[in-house]
């Protein structure tokens, strides 16, 4: 992987209380119709790689992985690209609200911090810490002043959030404090953002999950100082090799509608097809990714699920078919993915002392 690189600190937004209202009035607009009309996909640009490797004629992907440069493709975005979308309907409103151009950048993220003061004491900034750190995460952030009060707002449409999260260095209005991100009824998950008390270059996310008697916590870290470069050498392509993949469309509050998910496994990987039924019931079937291999041979069960999924993530008709045959295909190579694996596991190796 690259070395990561961040740019200069941007200016703050200076902003009474009430232009921040007017300012989040019309962001969350902005933002709420890119969840309806933009999917996350992870899957389409890790099928644009495998083909690419196979195109390449390279002896391994080891070989072929640090020669290749992601493309962003429209309309089928991970974070990166979801938070450049961000990026540019937000700089539609300098015309309101001066100055925003210059202040919005994207931010990196490391997820699932497991020490936050071993972390803080050894990663004061970017400088000196590059191999430890993944940076598997990118979302928008821009500084704030409020009548004189310092803070930042946040922006992830990559974890579905739907519209803008405040952060005040004070923790006093508007900041959004603790919120529910999912509420199900056997799922409830509630996140919140502060600003690092030791190193307000930080900003503390933490992620409060709530399955029956259990409670999960979990903490990652945001770098809010500078813009960060590298969101497609160094993000996207950290995700490309991630085992986990999905495609969702989502609703204009953040809600999972419909979908395909799976853990990708050194031999036999199962596909998850989620989308909404009859009489509105949200629907989950297990379907074999191999089954999708020769296209002649699909069952007809089978096809009729993936054309209500098709439907729902506002795509063409037979688009996720084919989509999932060409993700057969590469799952079918053992060889490759067991090399993304290795992949996988040489780069969490390398950082889970860090977290």
């Amino acid at each position: 992987m690259p070395i990561p690189r961040w740019g200069c600190p941007r200016p703050s937004l200076h902003l009474t209380l009430q232009q921040y209202k007017d300012f989040i009035t019309k962001a969350d607009a902005l933002i709420s119709k890119l969840l309806v009309s933009q999917n996350y996909d992870s899957i389409s640009n890790f099928i644009t790689l495998y083909n690419s490797y196979i195109n390449s004629k390279e002896n391994s992907l080891k070989e072929y992985f640090p020669k290749y440069n992601p493309p962003i493709q429209p309309y089928k975005h991970t974070c990166v690209g979801l938070a450049i979308e961000v990026m540019n309907v937000l700089k539609l409103l300098d015309d309101d609200f001066p100055g925003i151009k210059q202040s919005i950048m994207l931010v990196s993220c490391e997820e699932n911090v497991q020490s936050l003061q071993d972390y803080m004491a050894m990663h004061s900034g970017p400088q000196g810490f590059l191999v430890e750190t993944e940076k598997d995460h990118v979302m928008v952030a821009c500084h704030l002043e409020l009548d004189g009060r310092p803070g930042l707002f946040i922006s992830d449409l990559g974890y579905h959030i739907a519209g803008i999260v405040t952060v005040m260095r004070d923790n006093g209005y508007p900041h959004t404090g603790w919120f529910t991100q999912v509420q199900k009824p056997q799922c409830m998950k509630e996140y919140n953002y502060v600003f690092n008390h030791q190193n307000p270059n930080y900003i503390e996310w933490h992620e409060r999950e709530m399955k029956s008697d259990k409670i999960k916590i979990r903490l990652s870290l945001v770098y809010v100082e500078k813009a960060f470069r590298s969101s497609i050498e160094v993000t996207e392509k950290r995700n490309l090799v991630w085992h986990v993949k999905s495609l969702v469309a989502r609703d204009s509050k953040g809600n999972l509608m419909a979908g395909i998910y799976f853990v990708s496994k050194r031999k036999e990987t199962k596909l998850t097809v989620s989308y909404v039924g009859p009489d509105n019931v949200k629907l989950r079937k297990k379907l074999n990714l191999e089954d999708f291999l020769d296209l002649s041979k699909i069952p007809r069960d089978i096809i009729q699920d993936v054309e209500l999924c098709n439907e729902q993530l506002h795509m063409e008709d037979g688009t996720l078919t084919t989509l999932l045959h060409e993700l057969a295909v590469v799952m079918n190579n053992c060889s490759f993915v067991s090399e993304m694996h290795d992949l996988n596991d040489m780069m969490k190796n390398l950082t889970i002392k860090m977290k």
